[in-house]
């Protein structure tokens, strides 16, 4: 079950596994993780704002699966994507296409409900200091966290995905 808040839902397991598979067409595994948020390496930040701006949460996604997602949606070999996180990098293409799982990301996020607020993907960074303040607040502060360990068959790499909304 997940955690519901008056505003966002804090996705499960269940529900990260099922959004995944659905955008890349390939088996995922999902198991949940120590919800640490201090020394992060590198990856990406999406930033989810509600309507009038305010944030509402913050996904972080290790270099290695933001590669991955990314190479998997277009089914680029897995081999591109561990070449660009050996190289540290995230390609511009790689990076486009995770931007798009982001994007679909907020499924995860957002009440069913008719009335409840929604969220939508503002901007993805490379860099948690690029983070607008607000966002960097909603990240260090939050407590209502998950943080999961993502793999990916076919060989790609996968990695840590981390969720802090309001």
């Amino acid at each position: 079950m997940s955690e519901q808040g008056a505003e966002l839902i804090v996705p499960n397991p269940d529900q990260v596994e099922e959004v995944l598979e659905m955008l890349v067409g390939k088996s995922i595994s999902v198991k949940r993780t120590q919800n640490s948020f201090s020394g992060l390496s590198a990856g990406t930040y999406s930033v989810y704002n509600f309507e009038d701006g305010e944030n509402g949460a913050v996904v972080y996604c290790s270099l290695g699966l933001t590669n991955a997602l990314g190479a998997a949606i277009m089914m680029i070999p897995p081999g591109a994507a561990e070449d660009a996180t050996d190289e540290g990098e995230i390609p511009k293409n790689l990076f486009d296409n995770y931007s798009e799982v982001a994007n679909v990301m907020t499924s995860m996020l957002n009440d069913k409900r008719s009335h409840a607020k929604r969220v939508l993907l503002d901007a993805v960074y490379q860099s948690v200091d690029d983070l607008p303040e607000n966002a960097k607040h909603t990240f260090e502060t939050s407590t209502r966290t998950a943080s999961f360990e993502v793999g990916i068959s076919g060989g790609y790499p996968g990695g840590d995905l981390k969720f802090a909304c309001i």
